[in-house]
């Protein structure tokens, strides 16, 4: 502010201003999992501007001597190192890690392993599940006590039910084997077009979602005895 437009004596001195760094006391994390809280140690660490893990931006607090600061592993990380760059843009390597996944999974059928009945899978760490799908098809699921639960969707296939993080990893349980309709008896097996019904009996005819006669869509009922018509 010099409305006078008077000429500004410069005086320098004899040293150039350093500006320190902070110091970063790099460690192997080993195995994190998602919302673990990492404490990185070191000196003047008011100095960082900013926390990742693997890229992905973290939420991270300063102690008020500035030797420590706190950092949340987000759960979209993915296996990396923990990064945090200074305000002069200096980037400084906070340790090296894994994300954990659910282990020891097993899938049991609360009775059978048929379409509409409900079936579970219990292991360690099904809260960071996302996503899960059997054989591809889609599940809508419930988390609790440890487990996850769904219902067997009538699309579902045999195969394995794999479970999906907010990172992207996947975990499978074992492949299932799911309930299909078995055919023991066809009556009448001779008839004239028209003239009567066929009866089909068998067990979880109730599966069945089509049926052919002589290569042509045929309509059918399910009856309450379990046989189809």
């Amino acid at each position: 502010n010099n409305p006078d437009g008077l000429v500004s004596n410069l005086f320098y001195s004899e040293d150039e201003l350093v500006i320190g760094q902070p110091t970063v006391n790099a460690a192997e994390r080993g195995e994190l999992k998602a919302g673990a809280a990492v404490t990185v140690k070191g000196e003047y660490l008011d100095m960082i501007a900013s926390a990742d893990f693997g890229g992905v931006a973290a939420d991270f607090t300063v102690a008020e001597d500035a030797k420590s600061l706190t950092v949340i592993l987000p759960d979209t990380a993915v296996d990396g190192e923990i990064t945090l760059v200074s305000f002069a843009g200096d980037a400084f390597v906070a340790g090296a890690y894994t994300t954990k996944v659910p282990t020891g999974l097993s899938i049991a059928a609360d009775t059978r392993y048929k379409a509409g009945l409900n079936a579970s899978v219990s292991g360690k760490d099904l809260d960071l599940v996302t996503g899960a799908a059997l054989a591809g098809t889609a599940l809508e699921y419930s988390y609790a006590d440890g487990k996850i639960s769904f219902t067997i969707p009538a699309a579902a296939a045999d195969g394995t039910v794999a479970l999906t993080l907010a990172n992207g990893k996947t975990v499978e349980t074992e492949a299932i084997e799911l309930v299909k309709p078995v055919i023991t008896e066809v009556t009448p097996l001779e008839l004239y077009a028209g003239d009567e019904n066929i009866t089909v009996k068998g067990s979880d005819l109730d599966l069945v979602t089509g049926a052919t006669l002589g290569g042509k869509a045929a309509e059918f009922v399910v009856n309450e005895d379990g046989t189809l018509e």
